[in-house]
């Protein structure tokens, strides 16, 4: 039993007047009175009604909707469609297999800016999601398999479809699309995740065969090239030289720094420090790093007049950061080549060397978030204890800092094994005596 009404109501004069949308009333499934507003158009409103009658019936008979009936569904808007999940005349599932994928991609970006991920965060998710989306044309949740998935995330790697992602970014695609089916599952969207068998590379490997430090003598030239060059994506030369000798000390991310205000540096202290708030720092906890003296000198004269509110520096975003390095590398290998020009054994030697390269002999590439790839490395190879690493660092465990900085560790094999004679001698005695 159904039908449509429009409701009326009494005006200010005492008039009843109706409503100029219509209303439809239905039974469904389970024998609950349902109540929908339909259109001013009574054809289109009598339209309405019947199809709910259908959905009724095909649900109380647990059917699935007949095609006629399902490209109807893919016309209703947002409000009635959320109406019939609610009622169960339409199962969730069903919808996401005939939702545009964009529109639960859409959520899934809502879902992350509420978990407090910051915008960069999100923006950058809902790219590399969207990229996949269209990479392998998939309109709706159905169009997404592991094979399609597979094939267009290799020929990313292998640069069909612009610049080669290298394995570390392959990593981030898998795992991002990964997390997004896993949420279409979590959310009853989805049965099964199609791609919960995609593998990742070896973020190790990754790393490894990726990002280089920068090395002590090439600190003093690139450095120089930052003072003495031009303004660059809102930095000063001064500022980008102050931005990325921070970055070394401290081993803050891009993000971490953009997020650094006047009132993060205590700098006054005896042993002066940076706080990074949890808002901006990767594990979302506070991190305290700190400084020497002649860094907390120039932080203080460079922030002198700012407001405890103020940013400390005009950090670009991350991928802006990275052209800045690279152009301020550029320069300082150009200074580097022309002071020995008048040397021409020595400009050649120069000349083919990988000193202040972006990317050296090895295919390893130093761009900015190697600046904190550099910390770690210069505190291991000034014999700094693996923990101690591990805390300016912030690694979630003692074996990633091993991993990425254990090879660096100064002379320990050889001073180990020239322990050994004075070890056995040693034994030896006591065994005599």
């Amino acid at each position: 039993m159904s039908r449509i009404y429009r409701r009326s109501n009494t005006a200010k004069d005492g008039q009843r007047k109706q409503s100029p949308r219509w209303q439809v009333e239905i039974v469904d499934h389970l024998g609950i009175v349902r109540r929908l507003a339909g259109f001013e158009s009574e054809p289109l409103t009598r339209e309405l009604e019947r199809n709910l009658n259908r959905l009724a019936r095909c649900a109380q008979h647990r059917e699935l909707p007949p095609p006629e009936l399902d490209d109807w569904l893919r016309t209703i808007t947002p409000r009635m469609k959320s109406a019939l999940l609610k009622w169960d005349l339409l199962d969730a599932r069903r919808d996401a297999n005939t939702s545009p994928i964009k529109d639960h991609l859409e959520s899934f970006k809502t879902h992350l800016k509420a978990k407090g991920n910051t915008a960069d965060h999100v923006s950058l998710v809902y790219s590399r999601l969207e990229r996949i989306v269209n990479g392998i044309s998939a309109r709706r949740w159905s169009d997404v398999t592991e094979d399609k998935v597979k094939r267009y995330l290799t020929e990313l790697q292998e640069g069909q479809h612009g610049p080669p992602v290298s394995a570390q970014t392959f990593t981030h695609y898998v795992r991002n699309i990964k997390q997004f089916c896993k949420w279409m599952v979590r959310t009853d969207r989805a049965v099964k995740s199609p791609v919960e068998n995609l593998e990742t590379q070896s973020a190790k490997a990754a790393r490894q065969r990726e990002r280089r430090y920068l090395r002590h003598d090439e600190w003093p030239w690139l450095r120089a090239a930052g003072e003495n060059g031009p303004t660059r994506f809102g930095m000063t030369g001064h500022e980008r030289a102050l931005l990325y000798a921070t970055a070394i000390q401290t081993g803050l991310r891009a993000n971490e720094l953009r997020g650094l205000t006047r009132g993060s540096l205590f700098l006054n202290e005896t042993t002066p420090y940076i706080v990074a708030k949890a808002g901006t720092t990767k594990n979302k906890k506070t991190a305290r790093q700190y400084v020497n003296q002649d860094l907390a000198r120039d932080l203080r004269d460079h922030n002198a007049t700012k407001t405890p509110q103020a940013p400390v520096f005009a950090t670009p975003s991350e991928f802006r950061a990275a052209d800045m390095l690279r152009k301020d590398l550029a320069d300082a290998r150009r200074a580097f080549l022309e002071a020995a020009r008048d040397d021409s054994g020595l400009y050649v030697e120069r000349d083919e060397s990988d000193f202040l390269m972006e990317r050296n002999h090895d295919g390893e590439v130093l761009d900015f978030h190697a600046l904190r790839h550099t910390c770690g490395a210069w505190l291991a190879m000034t014999g700094a204890h693996p923990k101690v690493i591990q805390s300016v660092m912030r690694h979630s465990s003692i074996t990633l800092t091993m991993d990425t900085y254990g090879h660096m560790f100064p002379g320990q094999e050889a001073d180990a094994v020239a322990q050994l004679p004075a070890m056995l001698g040693e034994l030896l005695h006591m065994q005599a005596s």
